[in-house]
C-alpha cells in the first residue's frame, strides 16, 4: 500500500501542474525567518536543517523526543530549533535520531538511542537533551542511518557505532568503533543497509560482518553522490552519469536516460529523485530504471528525502517540501500532505519595509529593493514613470542594509555606508548636489560611513557611525531664517545633537533618540508634535531640543504630525495631532504634552502611519486606533477609532509597518499581508481600483510563488 501511495504521488507531481503556493510556518522559540539555510537532512518521518548561524532546526516525529521538545509532543509540524545543538557545521538525520557535528570537531546526538545510535555513559533509550558522543573527536563528517551511524575524522578514519543490519552478530549499544585496515576515506554514508565510504582515490567501499570487513565495489571510481533502496545502491560520477549495483555489493552498472546528475537522494526505498546541473529534478522507479523529468520544477541545489516525503533547497536559499506529512515532517504548520512543492513555513526572504503614501518599499534579506505602487515621479527606481501593481525590483541597486521610503523620494544604505537615492528632487532631498528627479538609484555626495537613513516629505536626514545627524532637503525654514539651510542639495551636519542611535522623520519633522534614551525632535511644530505649547514662536524648531523625557524608552515612531513612544515597562505615550484619535484619549484635541495612553500596557513595538497606529503586545495581540478611512487599521469600525481596539481578524502578526494610508504586516509563518488604501495599487495585489482593502491579502513577492 505505501509503495503504491508514493508511486500515485510521484505521478502527480509529473503530470500537474507546478505553482506551489507560498506558505510559512509560524515563528518559533526564535527568529529564524531571517536565518540562511545551508543544510537539509531527512530519513523516515523527520527533517532537519542547519541554518547560517550554526543552528539546527528540526520538525516531524517526536517519538525518540528527537526534536528536543520533550516526551509529551507527538510530532511537530512546524520548525523547532533544537537547543544544545549550537555551532554546528553538520547534521544529519537518522531513523529517530539526529547528530550533529560542532566546529570543534565533536558529535553529539538526540533521540533514539536502543540501538546506541547515540552511544554515551547514559543508559537511556532515549535521549531528550543533546549529548556528545563518547570516544569521538577531530571529526570532519557524520552520517546516521537506520540503528546506526558513521564518522569521519581529519586523519580518514572511519569510525562506525550503533547496530548495523549486515552485521553477522546483532551487537546493541555498540560504541564508536574504528573500521581497521582502512585510512584514507573522504566521505562516509550510511545508508539503508550498507555503511559505505569513498576513498580519496575515487574508489568506494562497504563494511560487512561484525569485524566490519571492506569490500570494493567494481566497475566506478570518484563517485559525487550516493543513495540507496531496498534493493539497489544507486552513484553519481564526476561526469554526472548514474550508476548501480545490489545490495550485496555487485559490480556497477550504468543508468541509462540521465546526464550531467549532481545529488541524488532514495524516496522510499522504491523510487530515486535526482538533480541535473540545471537545477532540474528527475525520478526513476529503482525497477523499471526508466528516468523522467519533473516538469516545472527548476533551480534547485541541494535535494534530501524521508520515508515519503522530500525536501529541496533551492538557489535562491528557500526550503521547499512536498509529500507524506501525518507527522508533520513537512514543516508547513498544517497536517495535511502536499502533492506539490511548498516552502518551508518560518523561512522568509523580508527584512525590511518601508511604506509612503501611495508606494511601499521592501528590502529582501539578498540586499535587493523592490517597489510598489504609484511611480509619478519614478519613487519605484525602474527607469521609468510607470506605476506598477506588484513588486519590481529597484534597478542597479545591490548589497542593501536599510530602506526609507519619504513621500516621493526614496533612499537606501549599501553595505561599505553609502547613501543612494532615487524619485523627486525638487528640493534636493536626494542628496546629489542637483534638483533633477532620478528615475534609477544615485550615490548621495559629501557623506559616508551611514548606518541609517529616513525620508520626509521633501527632505532627508541621516546618521552616521560616528552617531552624528545629517540633513537635506526642504528644510523647512522662511525667508526670515538663514538662507543657506533652504532646499539644501547636499547633506550638512545638523548642530547641538550628538550620541544618536536613531533618527525618525515625520511629514515635515524629525525625532531623535540618543544613546542614553532621551529624546530630541526639531522641525515643523505646528501641531504640538515636539513636545511643545505651538503658538506663532515655536510653531518651527529650528534647533534640536530636548522632548519631555520618557523614563526607560525603548522605542519612538513619527506619524505624519504626531509622535508615539514606548517605554520599557510596556506602556505607551503620544502627543501631537489628534484629529484623527491617533493619540488614543477621548478628547481629539491635539496636545503637545506626553499624554499616556490609559489601561494600555504590556505593549512590545509600536508604529505610527500617517494618522494612524498599531500596537503588538507581549501575548502576540495586535491594536490599532485612529483613522480608519480606508480601513487601514483591519477591522470593521470605520472612520476614527479614537482607543486601541483589538485586531481581531489579523492573527499571527511578526512585524507591522505603517504608511500613509495602508498598512503592511509580515506574519508569524512569513507571508506579506497588506491592507487599506489602494488608489495607487500600494498594497502590491496587482490590481488597483480598489478604494480600500479592510481585510488583509496576502502579496508573493518573485520567486516565492513558483518553482
Amino acid at each position: 500500500m505505501k509503495k503504491l501511495w508514493v508511486f500515485m504521488l510521484i505521478i502527480s507531481l509529473i503530470i500537474m501542474p507546478m505553482t506551489p503556493q507560498s506558505v510559512y510556518a509560524a515563528e518559533t522559540n526564535t527568529n529564524i525567518s531571517d536565518l540562511k539555510i545551508t543544510a537539509v537532512s531527512s530519513y523516515f518521518n523527520n527533517t532537519a536543517v542547519l541554518a547560517s548561524d550554526g543552528t539546527v532546526w528540526a520538525w516531524g516525529d517526536n517519538s525518540y523526543g528527537q526534536l528536543g521538545a520533550g516526551e509529551n509532543l507527538k510530532f511537530s509540524n512546524k520548525p523547532l530549533k533544537i537547543e544544545g545543538f549550537e555551532n554546528s557545521m553538520a547534521v544529519s538525520v537518522g531513523n529517530g535520531f539526529i547528530l550533529a557535528l560542532r566546529g570543534d570537531g565533536t558529535v553529539w546526538g538526540i533521540g533514539s538511542n536502543i540501538l546506541g545510535e547515540i552511544y554515551s555513559s547514559k543508559s537511556s533509550d532515549k535521549i531528550l537533551e543533546p549529548l556528545q558522543v563518547s570516544r569521538l573527536s577531530d571529526i570532519k563528517m557524520i552520517s546516521a542511518g537506520s540503528g546506526y551511524a558513521m564518522a569521519l575524522n581529519e586523519a580518514g578514519e572511519i569510525y562506525i557505532w550503533g547496530s548495523i543490519i549486515n552485521r553477522a552478530s546483532s551487537q546493541k549499544k555498540s560504541a564508536p568503533e574504528l573500521v581497521r585496515k582502512f585510512s584514507d576515506a573522504e566521505r562516509v554514508l550510511a545508508l539503508r543497509h550498507n555503511a559505505v565510504a569513498v576513498k580519496k582515490d575515487g574508489t568506494v567501499w562497504t563494511f560487512r560482518g561484525s569485524r566490519l570487513e571492506s569490500e570494493r565495489i567494481a566497475n566506478i571510481n570518484n563517485i559525487a553522490a550516493l543513495s540507496e533502496g531496498f534493493k539497489k545502491t544507486f552513484a553519481v560520477d564526476p561526469a554526472g552519469d548514474v550508476w548501480y549495483w545490489g545490495i550485496n555489493g555487485q559490480g556497477a552498472t550504468k543508468l541509462d536516460g540521465v546526464t550531467d546528475i549532481k545529488e541524488l537522494c532514495d524516496i522510499d526505498g522504491y523510487n530515486t529523485l535526482a538533480i541535473d546541473g540545471k537545477g532540474a529534478i528527475w525520478q526513476w522507479d529503482n525497477e523499471r530504471l526508466v528516468p523522467q523529468r519533473i516538469s516545472g520544477i527548476g533551480s534547485v541545489s541541494a535535494i534530501s528525502a524521508g520515508d515519503s516525503h522530500m525536501a529541496v533547497i533551492k538557489s535562491d536559499g528557500t526550503l521547499w517540501t512536498w509529500g507524506d506529512n501525518r507527522k508533520g515532517q513537512l514543516g508547513t504548520g498544517a497536517g495535511v500532505s502536499e502533492p506539490k512543492p511548498v516552502v518551508v513555513q518560518g523561512i522568509s526572504d523580508i527584512k525590511d519595509i518601508s511604506a509612503s503614501e501611495k508606494y511601499t518599499l521592501v528590502l529582501k534579506n539578498d540586499g535587493t529593493v523592490w517597489a510598489w505602487g504609484d511611480n509619478t515621479y519614478g519613487q519605484l527606481g525602474t527607469g521609468n514613470k510607470v506605476e506598477s501593481l506588484i513588486p519590481v525590483q529597484v534597478k542597479d541597486l545591490e548589497n542593501i542594509t536599510a530602506i526609507s521610503a519619504g513621500t516621493t523620494h526614496a533612499m537606501a544604505v549599501k553595505n561599505d555606508g553609502t547613501l543612494w537615492a532615487w524619485g523627486s528632487n525638487g528640493a534636493g532631498e536626494l542628496g546629489d548636489g542637483t534638483y533633477v528627479s532620478k528615475l534609477t538609484p544615485v550615490q548621495v555626495v559629501g557623506i559616508d560611513k551611514v548606518d541609517a537613513v529616513s525620508a520626509g516629505r521633501g527632505y532627508t536626514v541621516a546618521l552616521r557611525s560616528n552617531r552624528s545627524v545629517w540633513a537635506w532637503g526642504n528644510s523647512g525654514y522662511t525667508k526670515e531664517d538663514d538662507p543657506s539651510n533652504l532646499n539644501r542639495s547636499v547633506p550638512r551636519k545638523v548642530d547641538k545633537i550628538d550620541n544618536v542611535k536613531s533618527i525618525h522623520a515625520g511629514r515635515e519633522f524629525v525625532i531623535a533618540v540618543k544613546n542614553n534614551n532621551s529624546l530630541w525632535g526639531w522641525g515643523g511644530n505646528n501641531y504640538g508634535q515636539l513636545g511643545s505649547n505651538k503658538n506663532d514662536e515655536d510653531t518651527v524648531i529650528h534647533i534640536p531640543e530636548s522632548i519631555s523625557s520618557i523614563g526607560n524608552l525603548k522605542q519612538a515612531s513619527a506619524g505624519d504630525s504626531f509622535v508615539l513612544a514606548l517605554a520599557k515597562d510596556g506602556k505607551v505615550y503620544a502627543w501631537g495631532s489628534n484629529s484623527y484619535g491617533q493619540l488614543g484619549m477621548e478628547s481629539k484635541l491635539s496636545n503637545s504634552a506626553k499624554s499616556l495612553i490609559k489601561n494600555f500596557d504590556n505593549v512590545t513595538f509600536i508604529s505610527a502611519g500617517g494618522n494612524h497606529c498599531f500596537a503588538l503586545k507581549g501575548d502576540g495581540t495586535l491594536w490599532a486606533w485612529g483613522d480608519n478611512s480606508y480601513g487601514q487599521l483591519g477591522i470593521s469600525t470605520s472612520g476614527i477609532v479614537e482607543y486601541p481596539a483589538l485586531v481581531e481578524d489579523i492573527i499571527g502578526v511578526k512585524q507591522i509597518f505603517t504608511g500613509y494610508n495602508h498598512t503592511l504586516a509580515i506574519m508569524g509563518d512569513g507571508t506579506l499581508k497588506a491592507w487599506g488604501d489602494n488608489g495607487y495599487g500600494q498594497l502590491g495585489i496587482g490590481r488597483k481600483g480598489i478604494i480600500k482593502s479592510d481585510a488583509p491579502v496576502q502579496i508573493k513577492l518573485p520567486n516565492e510563488a513558483k518553482l
